[in-house]
């Protein structure tokens, strides 16, 4: 029979040093213990369902979209998806529709995006303030609940632990990326390059802040004179 013995102090009081001495590196080491343990596994019977519009995750009526969760905004360059994430937006941070999409309630929204400089946004927002002739209430609202985030040069990895940094410090509802291609750090049209980045890298940054994710995504134009 093999047997194994050790000597010196005991792992627990190493593990307590650790945390000590250099508690950036022990938190580094629970973060990856954390990756490596498995998902609790529910009976099928313990799943638990809201009443309408009493799910405290829920961020899009009905179930549209709720913390954790993601969509595809997707639209050829030019037709005006900036624009509109500018409108969702606004609308979303003071609780109102948005072409039909119903808020639960006021959300803290940031837009992280890559396409427009200051001077762009600033004209988006007030051309859409202005448009939707806010009360001053609502335009108060919106001008605090709203925060822009311009980042034109991480991708990838380095993306997502920025993404995870900003989520830490603003504390958004929901999070606005435009446009994907900036960020992917590869080919937009290779599966293995868009599972990468969206599942291995910004998914875990969205359940571990548990809000709503909403991507924009440029598609080719078609050709001339097709439709």
């Amino acid at each position: 029979m093999i047997t194994f013995s050790r000597s010196g102090r005991p792992p627990i009081e190493l593990l307590k040093e650790l945390k000590e001495t250099d508690p950036a590196f022990a938190e580094a080491a629970e973060k990856r213990i954390e990756i490596v343990k498995p998902k609790e596994a529910k009976p099928l019977g313990a799943l638990q369902r809201h009443p309408s519009g009493s799910d405290p995750n829920e961020l899009i009526k009905s179930r549209f979209l709720c913390r954790g969760g993601s969509l595809v905004l997707a639209g050829p360059t030019g037709i005006g998806k900036s624009s509109l994430m500018m409108q969702l937006s606004i609308l979303f941070s003071i609780g109102e529709p948005c072409f039909a999409l119903q808020p639960s309630r006021s959300l803290k929204v940031m837009i992280v995006q890559a396409e427009n400089d200051e001077g762009d946004m600033a004209e988006m927002r007030d051309g859409v303030i202005g448009g939707l002739d806010l009360k001053p209430s609502n335009r108060s609202t919106a001008l605090s609940n709203v925060v822009i985030v311009t980042e034109d040069a991480r991708t990838r990895e380095n993306f997502a632990a920025m993404l995870d940094r900003l989520l830490e410090a603003h504390k958004p509802d929901l999070v606005v990326v435009d446009p994907a291609f900036a960020y992917i750090g590869g080919d937009a049209s290779s599966q293995k390059d868009v599972s990468a980045f969206l599942r291995n890298m910004v998914n875990p940054v969205i359940h571990k802040h548990n809000v709503g994710f909403i991507l924009v995504h440029h598609v080719n134009k078609p050709p001339t004179g097709e439709h």
